[in-house]
């Protein structure tokens, strides 16, 4: 299901406050993966997001996944 105007705007709003650019994560994509994973808050859905990125390589976090998680916070 797509994520509503409204919600694309939030997402958007959410996304420029932490200082994460919208060429990195689309607010339409960030909305929708919000919508999906039934968090309550974005700062659910990107604390999620980063934790996805950081794990599985076996190597510690990701640069990027580190920065984004630490912007969450």
């Amino acid at each position: 299901m797509q994520p509503s105007p409204k919600e694309i705007r939030q997402a958007r709003a959410f996304l420029q406050n932490r200082g994460i650019r919208t060429s990195d994560i689309a607010p339409k994509d960030f909305a929708a993966a919000h919508r999906e994973a039934g968090s309550k808050t974005f700062g659910e859905t990107l604390k999620l997001i980063a934790s996805l990125l950081m794990g599985g390589q076996g190597e510690g976090p990701a640069p990027r996944a580190a920065a984004l998680a630490k912007k969450a916070a």
